[in-house]
């Protein structure tokens, strides 16, 4: 779950990479679909109460970075694919108010619970000791289309497209591959409690 702050318009440069075509791990490597020719942004930033909040408590963790992309090599999926299921398995899921009695609670989970955002905080530590820059790394905020709920995953800029390391699903995605979200908002390389919102469009 997440919640949003609105806030004045500002200029974000985000370099947002291709996307991936529809296919499951066994395929990641398939053809990619231009990100700027499929959704269209509707002007707006928001900052996460969560981001906002860990920031304040850890300024490391929110350092900006600039935009990047790593190659998507073999190597490279096999890495990503390693690290979502190790992190799916390790940690339980457990809402932020079961887990700290808040209703939003963003960190790098320490005690083996957290919910969407923690695992993909974890995700993302991981991700960056073993070598991935951190400007490849962006947490993208969803929506369930069926309960309506708030979801949050982590994307990886590739040359081949955009990936992501989701909790609910140990196989390594493209942005295309699962229709059981809307596409919200994706964070910003350069500033870590900062997101475009994009218009609704349906993953």
């Amino acid at each position: 779950m997440f919640r949003l702050f609105p806030v004045l318009a500002f200029s974000l440069f985000l370099l947002l990479v291709c996307l991936a075509s529809a296919a499951a791990a066994s395929c990641a490597r398939c053809d990619a679909l231009g990100l700027i020719s499929s959704f269209t942004f509707s002007g707006q930033s928001w900052r996460l109460a969560g981001a906002v909040e860990l920031c304040e408590r850890d300024r490391e963790i929110c350092r900006g970075a600039l935009s990047k992309q790593v190659e998507a090599t073999d190597r490279l999926l096999e890495q990503l694919q390693g690290v979502n299921l190790a992190v799916n398995r390790a940690i339980s899921s457990l809402s932020d108010k079961q887990n700290y009695g808040q209703e939003e609670f963003w960190t790098v989970p320490g005690n083996g619970k957290g919910d969407c955002e923690d695992y993909a905080l974890e995700k993302r530590r991981i991700l960056i000791e073993q070598g991935i820059p951190a400007g490849a790394l962006q947490i993208i905020e969803l929506r369930l289309i069926k309960t309506g709920e708030g979801h949050a995953v982590l994307g990886v800029s590739t040359d081949r497209g955009l990936y992501i390391l989701d909790n609910l699903v140990d196989s390594l995605q493209t942005v295309f591959s699962n229709r059981n979200y809307n596409f919200l908002a994706i964070q910003s390389p350069e500033r870590f409690d900062a997101f475009m919102a994009v218009n609704g469009v349906r993953m």
